[in-house]
């Protein structure tokens, strides 16, 4: 029984690694899509004048603005929720395998925890005795459940209430608000950065348990 779970865990970490990185090279092929296209129209843009925009009644300058605004970073909004997705159903199929590997009275969903990544970081514990908050950029995936939250229930627009939220957007350099929609907006480099740290976060979790099986 050892060996088949310890060779499922080298699956669930290849296939989790590469889920991640077949995303971030559609996301970029998308992204560059979209930026090829924006510049066509910047460079039609060239022949107006300020004014000529602004009077203009063809869609043509919202199509401006969409391409080379909010279109990019409407693929950001998915890059992060695909990655956060990803890594919670890992997750959540590590510990369901765990508890039959172990065969536990357990399951993760009877831990309690703030949220459903803090549930699977009590099961661990309860298994293995080892606290993946101190092993993972634990601060880094708080920050992007937060974000994921904010894109997944209100599509990134900020109302101001959550004080918790808006100092981790005004702190993030990778973080913006549009003036124009209070929506946030984010960077490209955030969802590479991600993806690594998930990635990371996973070896450490598998790597962890091995050592302990």
């Amino acid at each position: 029984m050892k060996p088949n779970f310890e060779s499922y865990l080298q699956n669930l970490e290849r296939f989790f690694i590469e889920k991640n990185n077949n995303h971030f090279i559609l996301r970029n092929f998308i992204l560059n899509s979209i930026t090829q296209f924006g510049d066509q129209l910047n460079s039609e843009a060239e022949n107006y004048s300020d004014e000529e925009l602004l009077e203009d009644k063809t869609l043509f300058p919202s199509l401006l603005i969409d391409f080379n605004v909010y279109y990019p970073n409407d693929i950001e909004y998915l890059s992060i929720l695909q990655l956060y997705t990803n890594f919670e159903l890992t997750l959540k199929n590590l510990c369901e395998s765990i508890n039959k590997f172990k065969q536990l009275a357990l399951k993760y969903s009877d831990f309690k925890g703030d949220n459903t990544l803090d549930s699977f970081r009590k099961f661990l514990i309860y298994c293995f005795n080892f606290d993946i908050k101190e092993r993972i950029g634990w601060k880094k995936l708080e920050e992007l459940r937060l974000i994921r939250n904010l894109i997944a229930h209100s599509n990134g627009f900020v109302d101001g209430k959550n004080h918790k939220l808006n100092q981790l957007i005004e702190q993030n350099h990778f973080f913006s608000f549009d003036q124009t929609t209070n929506q946030v907006m984010i960077e490209p480099e955030y969802s590479l950065i991600i993806t690594n740290s998930l990635n990371k976060a996973i070896i450490e979790i598998i790597n962890d348990i091995k050592a302990l099986l």
